[in-house]
């Protein structure tokens, strides 16, 4: 399929796009990029002319409070 993914956001966006469009339709709109389009999901997801939900762009919250974790450790190691 060779979609680049950069996030955590990306993640739960292709698995979106594979739930709502399946492999098949992926693999096919990652063929049809044209030009200098990399396989960027945002760029997949246009190609299948989808929008994403918004809510795949808010962390879930164990994934934020582990994150608010690791903050306040690195905070705490540094005084």
């Amino acid at each position: 399929m060779g979609v680049l993914i950069e996030s955590k956001r990306d993640e739960r966006t292709l698995a979106w796009l594979l739930d709502e469009f399946g492999d098949e339709a992926v693999t096919a709109a990652c063929q049809r990029l044209t030009g200098n389009r990399r396989a960027y999901v945002s760029n997949v997801a246009k190609a299948l002319g989808a929008s994403p939900p918004k809510t795949l762009a808010a962390v879930p919250a164990p994934e934020a409070l582990d994150r608010i974790r690791q903050i306040l450790d690195a905070l705490g190691d540094a005084s």
